[in-house]
């Protein structure tokens, strides 16, 4: 079993409302992050978002989604979406400046709601 030891400079707690057409589900998870490191590979999407926090709410929203690295630029940084964590790789995180590596830790339970009317938002 391999073990991930981070020093996490701060922890942001984000609860995300995902839906689909029939369903809608509350999620809350921690999100734990690490200055001027990335996570090399497993990129799902990219995307320009204006900073780090919107770059973590994408991930939690985004089904699969479980790190993410940011890179500020100019007006908007890159956020880059991962399907994996630094935990289940030998070789983990790359050191480089700039960048900002965050992971999606769960906790609790996600409660679901089903919707009777499709139509209906959440």
């Amino acid at each position: 079993m391999a073990m991930l030891y981070l020093h996490l400079p701060f922890t942001l707690t984000v609860i995300s409302l995902v839906s689909t057409p029939t369903s809608c589900k509350l999620v809350e998870s921690l999100v734990s992050t690490r200055e001027n490191y990335f996570l090399k590979g497993h990129v799902m999407q990219r995307q320009r978002t204006s900073n780090s926090f919107s770059c973590a709410h994408l991930c939690s929203r985004k089904e699969g989604c479980r790190s993410y690295n940011f890179k500020h630029s100019g007006n908007k940084g890159l956020c880059e979406l991962s399907s994996e964590t630094a935990g289940y790789f030998k070789d983990g995180l790359t050191k480089e400046a700039g960048w900002l590596y965050g992971q999606i830790v769960p906790i609790g339970k996600e409660k679901s709601t089903e919707s009777n009317n499709p139509g209906k938002k959440c």
